[in-house]
């Protein structure tokens, strides 16, 4: 039995060194092989006459061409087109051309001091929102999202106020300088309102004002808005003035309601400046 186990290990290990040898001869074989082809390329390469040049496939790209291989040009077809219609004459540097006819608009476009300065009616139920939580027992939004009914607070009438003056005594860091605001002296005004339930409301009130402020140590107006708002509702709710987001402010137990106030500077400044008190 051992005698056989030893005659079968030794015609295995005898065919494992013939294939051994056999896949060396043939990996010599393909390495002189690659050889001769190498040797072959370089007679053939050394004899032919190669030339660079910028051929056009739609666009120019550099290739390598012999005298009997050489690249076909691929040419992008021309289009033109024909315009029938009226025209009209530009002004270049040097020449006038003639143009397809085309209506000319005129845009002027308004600053944020111009537009904080020349809120309309029609202007501020654009500028002027609420954002409630939703809960049930409110009446249908405006507009909604997965967290929030949005209300658009609507001209509701004036107000006048011929100059009253009201102390605020706040320091704000406007970079690169404080500005202390002194006090606000009130002109005139707009409500804007809401009742987004049969309980609860919202209302803003937008006062057009000069602020007396002291910078670097010289007292100065600066006209800006003075804006108040007011609602009586506990739940989740903020104000959007212009896109910016205010809480709704302070509680009083006299009035039942929260209230907050925004400061708006938009002039004598780089850029208008909107802070809110609470």
């Amino acid at each position: 039995m051992s005698e056989a186990l030893d005659n079968t290990i030794n015609t295995i290990q005898n065919y494992i060194k013939e294939i051994i040898k056999d896949m060396i001869t043939i990996r010599t074989k393909y390495v002189e092989a690659s050889e001769k082809i190498i040797d072959k390329l370089r007679t053939l390469l050394d004899q032919k006459k190669l030339n660079y040049v910028l051929r056009r496939l739609y666009d120019y790209v550099a290739v390598v061409e012999s005298d009997t291989a050489q690249i076909s040009q691929v040419t992008a077809p021309d289009i033109k087109l024909v315009y029938r219609g009226g025209k009209m004459t530009l002004q270049t540097d040097s020449e006038q051309i003639e143009v397809p006819e085309v209506p000319l608009f005129e845009f002027k476009p308004v600053s944020p001091q111009q537009a904080f300065a020349n809120i309309t009616e029609a202007s501020g139920k654009e500028l002027f929102f609420i954002a409630v939580d939703k809960v049930s027992g409110l009446y249908n939004p405006d507009y909604e999202n997965v967290y929030y009914y949005f209300y658009r607070l609507n001209y509701s009438g004036s107000a006048w106020w011929r100059g009253i003056e009201i102390p605020i005594n706040v320091t704000l860091y406007i970079p690169p300088m404080t500005v202390m605001i002194k006090s606000v002296i009130l002109y005139e005004g707009d409500i804007y309102y809401r009742e987004f339930s049969p309980r609860h409301f919202a209302k803003v009130i937008v006062d057009r004002c000069n602020y007396r402020v002291v910078v670097q140590g010289v007292e100065a107006l600066i006209s800006g808005l003075f804006i108040e708002t007011l609602t009586n509702f506990d739940g989740g709710l903020y104000f959007l003035i212009s896109g910016v987001k205010i809480g709704k402010g302070a509680y009083s137990k006299e009035t039942g309601n929260y209230a907050n106030e925004v400061y708006v500077f938009y002039s004598a400044l780089p850029r208008p400046v909107i802070f809110v008190r609470y």
